[in-house]
């Protein structure tokens, strides 16, 4: 039986994600295809996600929504304490 690949949405609605997940899952090294070069549009052969999906859960390694970027606060510097810097008169 040959196998059923399915583009980006149909992947997405498969596992219940959003396409941001999938994206972030193919920067991991998700499985997937582009048979007409690199700019060509992104197939998925769901077997092989899932397999996929199994080794990055036996190797202890989070799942894309672990990974997400620090909040823009969180990334901020601390601010200078004033009263550290007050000079009295």
């Amino acid at each position: 039986m040959e196998a059923r690949y399915l583009n980006m949405q149909e992947i997405a609605d498969y596992f219940s994600v959003s396409r941001a997940t999938i994206q972030e899952w193919i920067r991991r090294g998700c499985p997937n295809i582009q048979p007409f070069g690199p700019k060509s549009r992104r197939f998925f052969d769901p077997e092989e996600v899932v397999a996929w999906l199994k080794e990055m859960q036996r190797d202890g390694k989070k799942g894309a929504r672990a990974t997400k970027k620090p909040s823009r606060r969180s990334r901020r510097k601390p601010r200078a304490n004033p009263t550290d810097d007050a000079v009295p008169f």
